[in-house]
């Protein structure tokens, strides 16, 4: 069984055919799919400070927007080794499994953003 995202799993896979040589030819997959979920919201001020936004439960959307009209917001999804870059007036939205995020600017000015989080009821 594998975690495809969040709550989608590819269940087990049934052999139903094989050939002679023991090859599988056909089998019957069972899938089991849940994409509903609680948003969480969040608004902010970044600076060159890091933050940390933890969400309640694992999250299997996370848009981000940065809201700020100037400045670049800088975010991270694994703790604040690496950050990815959202120009001023823009936004991402990401399938992914995370409990916190970080976000902070490249340098002195603030930008302003929006966080809202689709997690695990």
């Amino acid at each position: 069984m594998a975690v495809v995202h969040g709550k989608t799993t590819l269940g087990s896979i049934i052999p139903v055919q094989v050939d002679s040589s023991g090859r599988l030819i056909m089998a019957t997959v069972t899938v089991e799919a849940s994409f509903g979920g609680k948003p969480e919201h969040w608004n902010g001020t970044a600076g060159a400070a890091p933050t940390t936004v933890t969400f309640s439960d694992i999250s299997r959307n996370i848009m981000i927007d940065n809201t700020g009209d100037t400045n670049a917001l800088l975010f991270s999804l694994d703790g604040g080794t690496k950050f990815k870059t959202l120009p001023a007036e823009s936004s991402i939205s990401l399938m992914c499994d995370r409990t916190t995020m970080v976000v902070k600017t490249a340098g002195a000015p603030t930008t302003t953003y929006e966080i809202i989080a689709v997690v695990a009821e």
